[in-house]
C-alpha cells in the first residue's frame, strides 16, 4: 500500500514536471523531473514504511540515512535508464519511467527489508 501511494505521487509529479520542463530545459528535464518527484515520494514512502510496513519505532535516524542513500541511488538509476530509453528508442517518458521503476522496485524492497528496516 505504501509503495502504491508513493508511486502514484512520484508518477503524477513526474508527468506534470516533464510537461512543464520539456521545452524549458530539453537536455535535463527528465533528471530534474525525476529528482523533484522522487524527493516528495521518498518522504511519503519512508514515513509509511517506517510506521506501518516495517514497524521501526526506535533509532529512526539511522534507518532514515540508509533509506535516503537507497533513494538517491534508485533515483539516479531511474533517471539514467529513463533518459537512455527515451533518447534511444523515443519512448514516452512517463510510460518508460513506469517500466524502469517497476524493475527497480523489487530490488529496493529487498534492500529495505533486509538492510534498512
Amino acid at each position: 500500500m505504501s509503495s502504491l501511494g508513493s508511486t502514484v505521487v512520484d508518477l503524477a509529479l513526474f508527468a506534470i514536471l516533464v510537461f512543464l520542463l520539456r521545452n524549458v530545459t530539453p537536455q535535463h528535464y527528465i533528471w530534474i523531473a525525476t529528482a523533484l518527484a522522487r524527493i516528495v515520494s521518498v518522504i511519503v514512502n519512508y514515513n509509511i514504511n517506517a510506521k506501518l510496513v516495517f514497524k521501526e519505532d526506535d533509532k529512526r535516524n539511522f534507518p532514515f540515512f540508509k533509506y535516503i542513500t537507497l533513494a538517491v541511488m534508485d533515483m539516479l538509476a531511474s533517471a539514467l535508464f529513463v533518459t537512455i530509453l527515451v533518447r534511444q528508442l523515443m519512448w514516452d517518458e512517463t510510460l518508460t519511467k513506469m517500466l524502469v521503476d517497476s524493475s527497480l522496485f523489487f530490488i529496493g524492497y529487498l534492500i529495505q527489508k533486509f538492510y534498512i528496516f
